[in-house]
């Protein structure tokens, strides 16, 4: 099972961690949204809680991916001559 499938399981009602995140950042910026998730569902941690919000606002299907990415990058940049 990936990361957005196991997310996806975690409702309230009819609506998914990530409907809820989506109401919640039309009132707050994205850290703000991360904080109220754990309010309306303290299970999460805080790590699965930026995940979900890196699956939401990106192609990337982990928070893992998705770091993983930034270091290449990073690295690529590090070894360029300035």
């Amino acid at each position: 099972m990936d990361a957005k499938e196991k997310y996806l399981k975690i409702k309230i009602g009819n609506k998914n961690v990530f409907d809820i995140l989506n109401e919640l950042k039309k009132e707050s910026n994205s850290i703000d949204s991360i904080v109220k998730l754990r309010e309306v569902f303290p299970e999460l941690t805080l790590i699965e809680a930026k995940e979900i919000l890196i699956i939401s606002e990106t192609s990337f299907n982990s928070l893992d991916e998705y770091q993983q990415n930034f270091l290449n990058h990073f690295e690529k940049l590090s070894d360029e001559d300035f």
